[in-house]
């Protein structure tokens, strides 16, 4: 037993040299092991996509995601007039409430009655085309593609952007 606390004793000198590199590489592993939860789900994960919310409260638009899409990539420096075509993978769905077998209707002071939604699933982008006067400069086309890729979620590989012919 005496040998062993000696033993003991001289790892614990020669390790206290390292303390901080230990700690610094225990504190590490430690935060590497830690749940981000920020994986990035793919189409193939997910069936559909999340559409931004618009003002109107109306459904998901492929025009409307491209206008609005086009109105911001044209105010990205350089870019000028700028044209976006979105793929979508398919229409809305809407699934409504229900109570056993018949669907939940809601009636509005005015008389109007509308179905009680629970969900909608808005499609999922598959493909992107921009066209702008300002992709002639790489810098432009990178930053064009750049904020395609954040609204969009998809790969550098599935957007394609090009120069507007004059």
């Amino acid at each position: 037993m005496k040998q062993m606390n000696e033993r003991v004793e001289q790892w614990a000198k020669k390790a206290g040299k390292y303390k901080y590199a230990f700690l610094v590489l225990l504190v590490g592993l430690v935060l590497l092991l830690l749940p981000t939860g920020s994986r990035r789900e793919t189409a193939a994960e997910t069936p559909a996509a999340v559409a931004p919310v618009t003002e109107t409260g109306e459904g998901f638009s492929v025009e409307r995601e491209e206008q609005r899409l086009a109105e911001v990539l044209s105010s990205i420096r350089g870019a000028g007039d700028c044209r976006v075509l979105l793929a979508v993978s398919a229409t809305e769905e809407t699934e409504l409430a229900r109570d056993g077998e018949e669907t939940v209707i809601l009636s509005g002071s005015s008389g109007k009655e509308s179905a009680v939604t629970v969900r909608s699933v808005y499609p999922a982008y598959e493909g992107a085309v921009v066209v702008c006067t300002g992709a002639g400069d790489p810098a432009v086309k990178y930053d064009v593609l750049s904020a395609v890729m954040a609204y969009t979620g998809l790969d550098s590989s599935e957007i394609t952007v090009c120069a507007m012919r004059e």
